[in-house]
C-alpha cells in the first residue's frame, strides 16, 4: 500500500425469507418471498498534502431482487488550515431501496360504511424504483480555547423519485363479503424534495469532571408536493450538562426546544431529561434512574394519519452489566 493512502474494503451477503398471513387489513401477493443482497464497499484516504489535506474517496456497491445493482459513492475533502482550523466538504449519493411494503403489498387501513362499502387500498407496484439522494455538506471546525470547540456545518440534499401515491379507477370486488367498491392509491415515484439547512455544535469543558454541550439545527423544506411539507421542525435546539460526581455518581441533564410542525397543527414545545447513574470502579456494572419529559404531564410530538400522538412523562429504572 502506498504510504500516504490508507484503503478499507469488505463484503457482505444476506439472505432472508418473509412470511405473511394474508387479511383483508393487510396482504401480500405473494405471501412468501426470499431475498437476497450481496454487497460490497471500498474507501480510500489519501493525504494529498501530509497533515493538511486529506482526500477520502469510496463507495457502496450493491446488488438485490428488488432494484438490481446499485452504486452509492462518495467523496470528502479536509483542510486543517492551522492547529485550530478545520475546513471540509462533501458530496455523497445515497438510495432506499426498493421492498416487500413497496412492491407487494396492499394495506386497507379505511372502510366507509354503506350500502355499497367503500374500501380505500395502497397497492405496491412492480415498477417501484429505488428513492434517490445527493448530499452536499460543507463545514468548519474551530477550537478558539482549548476547552471549547465550536462545528458549523452546512447542508442541500436533493431526493428524487421519492414514494407517492396516485388514484386509480375505482372497481367493485366481492372477496371478502359483502361486496365493496375499492379505491385504489397505487404507490410510484412522482414525488421529488430539497432540504437544506444548518447545524451549530459546540462543546465546553468547564471542569474536568463538567462537560457542557450545546446543538442547533434549522431546517428547511421543500417537496413537489405541498401537502408534504411542514412534517419536520424548523427549528431544534439540544442543551446538555454532564457532571462527574464523587463516589462513581454521573448526573446528565438534557433540555430541548423543538419548533412547531405546521402540517400537523402540533405546537412548539420545550422539555427536559435527567439520568443519574452510579458505576462500579470496573465500569462493567450501571445502575440509572431516568426521568424522561419532566416539564409535562404529556405534551404532542408527532402525528399518524390522523391522529395526532402524545408522549407522556416518564421514569424508570435501568440496570446494566457489560460483559468483556
Amino acid at each position: 500500500m502506498l504510504e500516504f493512502n490508507d484503503v478499507i474494503w469488505g463484503a457482505g451477503y444476506r439472505v432472508y425469507r418473509s412470511e405473511f398471513e394474508g387479511s383483508f387489513v393487510f396482504e401480500t401477493d405473494p405471501p412468501n418471498h426470499t431475498d437476497d443482497i450481496v454487497s460490497a464497499f471500498v474507501q480510500d484516504e489519501i493525504s494529498l498534502v501530509p497533515d493538511r489535506l486529506r482526500l477520502t474517496l469510496g463507495s457502496k456497491f450493491e446488488y438485490n431482487d428488488y432494484s438490481g445493482f446499485e452504486a452509492q459513492p462518495s467523496a470528502r475533502l479536509s483542510l486543517n488550515a492551522g492547529e485550530r482550523h478545520t475546513i471540509w466538504g462533501s458530496i455523497s449519493r445515497a438510495v432506499r431501496t426498493p421492498s416487500i411494503i413497496d412492491r407487494d403489498v396492499r394495506v386497507t387501513p379505511v372502510v366507509l360504511p354503506g350500502t355499497l362499502p367503500v374500501a380505500i387500498s395502497v397497492f405496491g407496484s412492480d415498477q417501484f424504483r429505488s428513492e434517490e439522494l445527493l448530499a452536499y455538506e460543507a463545514g468548519y471546525r474551530v477550537r478558539p480555547l482549548d476547552i471549547l470547540s465550536l462545528d458549523l456545518a452546512a447542508f442541500y440534499n436533493r431526493y428524487d423519485d421519492l414514494r407517492s401515491g396516485q388514484v386509480g379507477g375505482p372497481f367493485v370486488e366481492g372477496a371478502p363479503p359483502p361486496p365493496h367498491l375499492v379505491v385504489p392509491v397505487n404507490l410510484a415515484n412522482e414525488l421529488t424534495a430539497e432540504t437544506w439547512g444548518i447545524e451549530l455544535a459546540s462543546n465546553l469543558q468547564v471542569r474536568p469532571w463538567w462537560l457542557i454541550q450545546a446543538n442547533y439545527a434549522y431546517l428547511q423544506m421543500h417537496f413537489s408536493q405541498e401537502s408534504a411539507e411542514g412534517r419536520d421542525p424548523e427549528h431544534t435546539v439540544w442543551l446538555r450538562s454532564a457532571f462527574d460526581l464523587p463516589w462513581n455518581l454521573s448526573l446528565d441533564t438534557i433540555g430541548r426546544y423543538v419548533s412547531e410542525l405546521k402540517a400537523f397543527d402540533v405546537d412548539s414545545y420545550f422539555e427536559a431529561d435527567v439520568r443519574l447513574a452510579w458505576r462500579d470502579r470496573s465500569r462493567r456494572f450501571e445502575i440509572a434512574l431516568i426521568g424522561q419529559n419532566l416539564l409535562h404531564e404529556s405534551h404532542p410530538e408527532f402525528q399518524v394519519a390522523s391522529r395526532r400522538n402524545e408522549v407522556q412523562r416518564g421514569v424508570y429504572l435501568s440496570l446494566t452489566w457489560r460483559f468483556r
